[in-house]
């Protein structure tokens, strides 16, 4: 098996299962029992990551920050101007893009561009981070929408007693447990 697979990503496999009717009997127990099934729930589970969310364009950035309830949030974070073009109430499935290993900016835009998905939005990755509190708490997950003068991405964080709503240089690497937040095009 993969020896990268965190009991975070366990739980989230277990959350999503259940939301679409998985049981012990009708799951957990036929998997536990064969190592293929296994590796077949395991590999969906590590590159098929989609969650739901549904994005008001028009909400103020002030007021999905307030919305968030988060514990820190960085100084450089100016909470009231996040222009966006988009407007509306708009779903967005949002996919998790993971490289295990550090990784420059430039790189996992490229990535993402290749595949056809594009950097969640500021306002995206803000309802994330209201819609899915306790998803921060098991890795950093990053918008690589440019940020305002000062050239920077956000991405929230946290553990099992903060969240944080935390600014990043462009020129920076980010580590391996980061998950940058895309969707498809």
């Amino acid at each position: 098996m993969n020896d990268n697979v965190s009991l975070g990503l366990a739980h989230e496999v277990e959350v999503m299962l259940r939301k679409v009717g998985a049981t012990r009997e009708n799951f957990w127990i036929p998997i536990s029992k064969s190592e293929d099934l296994a590796r077949q729930a395991l590999n969906g589970a590590v590159h098929k990551t989609t969650l739901n969310i549904m994005v008001n364009y028009n909400q103020s950035c002030r007021d999905m920050i307030k919305a968030g309830n988060y514990d820190e949030i960085d100084d450089n974070i100016n909470r009231n101007f996040f222009p966006t073009e988009i407007e509306g109430k708009k779903k967005r499935l949002i996919n998790f893009f993971h490289f295990d290993r550090d990784i420059k900016s430039d790189d996992v835009i490229t990535e993402m561009k290749r595949r056809h998905y594009r950097p969640i939005l500021i306002k995206e990755l803000l309802t994330l981070g209201e819609r899915y509190p306790d998803l921060q708490r098991k890795f950093p997950i990053v918008s690589l929408e440019l940020f305002g003068y000062l050239y920077g991405f956000l991405y929230l964080a946290g553990n099992d007693s903060f969240r944080r709503l935390g600014y990043y240089w462009r020129s920076s690497v980010w580590d391996d447990n980061c998950r940058f937040a895309a969707i498809h095009e």
